[in-house]
């Protein structure tokens, strides 16, 4: 039987649940749809510690994407979110303009 612990703060448990959760899940119930992911450009950057992957909630404005937080996720962002930028643990984050990977939500 699989388990999934997240963390104790609760925007930590979204950014668990949206990134490794849903993917269990699909694993366990054979699904072979997979989340819609499309490329965007950024607004403005987001940086993010090297060595560390990090969960940054995003809106999707036309082809536009605007960071609503980093770190710590405030419930304001969570719920103003239309997707999420997932930066890899290699990388100190995107600079603006560049084109990332959106996975709505």
């Amino acid at each position: 039987m699989p388990v999934l612990i997240v963390p104790g703060r609760l925007d930590a448990a979204l950014a668990v649940w949206h990134v490794i959760g849903a993917r269990i899940l699909r694993l366990l119930s054979a699904s072979t749809e997979m989340p819609a992911t499309h490329g965007a450009t950024l607004a403005r950057k987001i940086a993010s510690t090297v060595g560390l992957a990090e969960f940054v909630p995003v809106r999707v404005e036309n082809d536009a994407v605007t960071p609503l937080a980093f770190g710590y996720l405030p419930w304001r962002a969570l719920a103003g979110a239309t997707g999420y930028v997932l930066v890899p643990a290699h990388s100190e984050g995107y600079a603006a303009g560049a084109i990332v990977p959106v996975t709505r939500l």
